[in-house]
């Protein structure tokens, strides 16, 4: 599965874990294991939005205010 694939398919897994039950959302979590080949760990943090790997926002440049 490519990563462009794997992108849209978590855009549509989304929106489904975030309206389910809590079985439902099991059955979603173990589904997309298995179709992406993730742990469950990994999935639960990419459904609930986990942003570990993004950018730090740049410091600010120059002298301290006083």
């Amino acid at each position: 599965m490519s990563p462009q694939a794997k992108k849209e398919y978590f855009e549509v897994l989304y929106k489904r874990h975030k309206e389910a039950s809590r079985k439902e959302k099991t059955v979603i979590i173990i589904e997309c294991c298995a179709v992406c080949g993730y742990h469950r760990k990994h999935t639960i943090r990419r459904l609930r939005g986990y942003k570990r790997f993004t950018k730090p926002k740049p410091k600010k440049r120059g002298k301290p205010s006083v």
